[in-house]
């Protein structure tokens, strides 16, 4: 549209020569008691007028400005206005939309492909597809606090197609609850039962807000969530964890705490061992627990028995169990020794082994309640263990 035109919206012919005081099409029009030349063409149920030229000294732009003073319900489309205004509302982040709202809301017509783009997108809001319909509804219902679901099920409610990378991850995300169950609140289980061992660790806060929205970790990703647990169960990293929890803590004495809990005691110098000792006395009423000055000294002694569990003599190791009390499929993922793996075996009866893909899967019976265990394994990490065991003291 013209600078020099103006929409009257669902308004005849004969309605906008009442509204400029003309008594036909060749006759002058009156604006605000200026007269000026103007052209009149239908536009489906809208006139658009054209102002060609002032006859009394107003200017084309003041006349077309008074005109949307003095018809101000007429001038834009009230109809379109609010078809766009409540798709907009279950599409708040769409700039495209706000953008078409904006041109309405000045005058502008709906061009005839934003009006097809606002039909299909009308009818889908109305009657989304039943299938993807479903199944946004279902991933919902499983994990009503995951994201990436909450944003498809949006998507839809909006309007929006899915893309087939987004229908194949949903689908695959479904797959994977009915095959496993929920291993996400398992894996969250490990998560927050590092967090509370190092809260402040902004890894592990990455990793749970990943599980909380589904998202399956990777083995590596969990084998670090393993160490750090493994590695803060002795004395000495509970101390440390309590000083980091609770004391008052400079920027290089927190990353001395970190050096302290993820390498172990023995990587800290004497100088680093003396700057812990100080800060947990200065802090000392702060602290969760009291300890003597015996008790520092022998925690944060070089040599003490807390050290960073490498994962070169652990291998990770995926249980699965049926819950007898809630029937539930139940997953735990964790790091063992063999050592440790041998005594989780040792304690089910009728224990058989198989070889399927890369792994290693032993499946075995609870002495009591009969129910089916199964570990599996990676061949690879497994058969390495096996060999540094045997040949123990040679390499």
């Amino acid at each position: 549209m013209k600078d020099n035109q103006v929409y009257f919206y669902n308004t005849t012919v004969g309605e906008a020569l009442e509204m400029l005081e003309m008594e036909s099409r060749r006759d002058n029009a009156l604006i605000n008691f200026e007269d000026f030349e103007v052209k009149l063409n239908k536009k489906g149920d809208s006139v658009l007028v054209t102002l060609v030229r002032g006859l009394s000294g107003m200017s084309i732009a003041e006349g077309i400005v008074q005109l949307k003073v003095d018809f101000s319900g007429k001038f834009r489309d009230m109809e379109s206005i609010d078809r766009v205004q409540a798709v907009l509302a279950l599409n708040p982040n769409s700039d495209w939309w706000s953008a078409i709202l904006e041109e309405l809301q000045i005058g502008e017509p709906l061009g005839y492909r934003v009006e097809e783009i606002l039909i299909e997108t009308e009818e889908r809001i109305e009657n989304p597809d039943p299938q993807i319909w479903e199944l946004v509804n279902k991933a919902i219902a499983e994990q009503p606090t995951n994201r990436f679901y909450r944003s498809l099920y949006d998507q839809v409610v909006g309007g929006r197609d899915l893309s087939e990378k987004q229908i194949e991850a949903l689908k695959k995300g479904l797959r994977h609850t009915m095959s496993f169950g929920h291993q996400p609140s398992n894996q969250l289980v490990r998560i927050e039962k590092a967090l509370e061992l190092d809260p402040r660790n902004r890894f592990v806060l990455s990793l749970k807000s990943k599980s909380e929205d589904g998202i399956q970790l990777s083995e590596r990703q969990m084998n670090v969530v393993e160490e750090i647990i493994a590695s803060q169960s002795s004395p000495a990293s509970k101390l440390l964890a309590d000083l980091k929890s609770n004391a008052y803590l400079e920027r290089s004495d927190f990353m001395l705490l970190n050096k302290g809990q993820r390498r172990g005691i023995d990587s800290l110098n004497d100088e680093e061992r003396k700057r812990l000792r100080h800060l947990i006395y200065r802090n000392e009423r702060k602290l969760d627990n009291s300890y003597s000055r015996e008790d520092v000294r022998r925690l944060l002694k070089k040599g003490n028995t807390m050290r960073k569990l490498s994962s070169r003599n652990r291998m990770s190791v995926f249980q699965h169990y049926i819950d007898p009390q809630t029937n539930e499929l139940k997953n735990l993922r964790q790091l063992m020794t063999l050592k440790e793996l041998v005594e989780e075996l040792s304690g089910l009866d009728h224990t058989r082994v198989e070889h399927l893909a890369g792994k290693v899967i032993f499946v075995g019976y609870g002495d009591y309640s009969g129910v089916e265990y199964s570990y599996v394994v990676k061949q690879e990490e497994l058969y390495k263990l096996m060999l540094e065991e045997n040949f123990k003291g040679l390499l």
